[in-house]
């Protein structure tokens, strides 16, 4: 498969540029991503703690004595609730910290980059102005631009050949 977008050839540190920018979106939309799967699965805890906590009321409203095995049951479910949510808000971290260093090279390949290729671009601009006035002196014997004449259609080329 052929990629739509051309990488750039011309110029290393304009590739640099392109390549530290991307690897920064890249790890910004991660960072993103990563906040919003923890949240999503913090709520999800929150809320099968908040069911554990209505079953166990419901359970006490409708006996009026709870056995210690259903009391120990409820606590044991509520530490593991406790720990997912500790592991996760700890894995949240651990992700942000795994993504700060492609992030932040990223932003440094992406700013050295362009500031050489900035430093860079003049040069290629007059080497090719310079060209061009070459070309130009070669073809037309004079440095002027000339208009450009375009090669005759088909149809032209038949009404030439009619007449």
């Amino acid at each position: 498969m052929q990629p739509n977008v051309p990488i750039p050839t011309d110029s290393i540190y304009k590739f640099m540029t392109l390549f530290g920018f991307m690897l920064f979106v890249t790890t910004v939309v991660s960072t993103v991503y990563v906040h919003k799967s923890t949240n999503d699965e913090l709520l999800a805890i929150a809320e099968a703690k908040y069911r554990l906590t209505v079953d166990l009321a419901a359970r006490k409203a409708d006996s009026k004595q709870i056995t210690k095995a259903l009391q120990e049951e409820d606590m044991a479910m509520q530490a593991i609730h406790d720990r997912r949510a500790e592991i996760a808000a700890s894995d949240r971290g651990f992700y942000l910290k795994v993504l700060a260093l492609p992030g932040g090279m990223g932003l440094a390949l992406f700013g050295f980059g362009f500031y050489r290729w900035i430093k860079e671009q003049p040069l290629h601009d007059e080497l090719l102005r310079l060209q061009v006035t070459k070309a130009r002196l070669d073809v037309h014997g004079t440095t002027a631009p000339t208009d450009f004449i375009p090669a005759p259609t088909d149809v032209e080329r038949r009404k030439a050949a009619k007449e």
